[in-house]
């Protein structure tokens, strides 16, 4: 009885590998039948699946039918994640031969628009892309290094704290002296001089602004100053 156990066992062990070899010889020889590409935002700005298809067949070496066995997956994400407008890529194959490809592109939070403009995203990494054209995105002029772009987002993301200034497309300038910055809805452009007490000048802008549509007939001035402490100087 003891035997039949044993030699019962040794059969069962003997067909579990034999079948998870041809198990693994079937799927190593399988083809790749079809890509799947989704993307983590519900309308991506700049790729698309024609772009993606191009780029893993031109960079990467993708074809269809070919064994799932010759793909390097890595290589795969690597060479998508070269595209700069690509954050993070993630690749996954099924034992039916499809595969699925998870594209996360960078959302582009303002542009910088110089000799060469570009975009940052909210972590501050640049990226440049030739098209589409953004208009609502804020911008930013002057001489601008990469140690100063995650105090630009910084800045950006504390002026669209406000409801006030949510309301207006941003254009920013930086001088040798600080910033100054044009409002859509507004009609002067303003000095911020440097950039602290942010919300203290905020708050200065509105109180210029109410005390303007208290007005009858307001004067209104072609720029305003909020870099000096307690006042709002205009100027014309």
């Amino acid at each position: 009885m003891k035997k039949r156990q044993i030699f019962f066992f040794i059969f069962v062990m003997t067909s579990v590998v034999l079948i998870s070899a041809f198990a693994h010889k079937q799927n190593k020889n399988r083809k790749i039948i079809a890509l799947k590409i989704q993307y983590v935002q519900d309308a991506p700005l700049f790729l698309n699946d024609s772009l993606v298809n191009k780029l893993l067949i031109q960079k990467a070496g993708y074809k269809q039918d070919q064994l799932k066995d010759e793909l390097d997956l890595s290589m795969l994400e690597s060479w998508i994640e070269k595209h700069p407008a690509v954050a993070e890529t993630e690749v996954f194959t099924y034992p039916d031969g499809k595969i699925e490809m998870r594209i996360q592109e960078r959302e582009p939070f303002l542009k910088i628009e110089n000799e060469k403009s570009f975009f940052l995203d909210r972590n501050g990494v640049s990226f440049s892309i030739p098209s589409p054209m953004i208009d609502s995105l804020p911008k930013v002029q002057g001489s601008i290094s990469e140690s100063e772009f995650i105090s630009l987002v910084q800045i950006i993301e504390t002026l669209q704290e406000d409801p006030f200034i949510r309301q207006n497309r941003i254009e920013i300038i930086k001088h040798e002296t600080g910033y100054s910055m044009a409002l859509s809805n507004l009609p002067f452009i303003i000095e911020m001089g440097q950039v602290d007490n942010l919300s203290i000048k905020i708050n200065k802008l509105k109180a210029y602004q109410a005390y303007l549509i208290s007005q009858k007939e307001p004067l209104l001035p072609k720029r305003i100053n909020l870099a000096f402490k307690g006042q709002v100087v205009t100027s014309n």
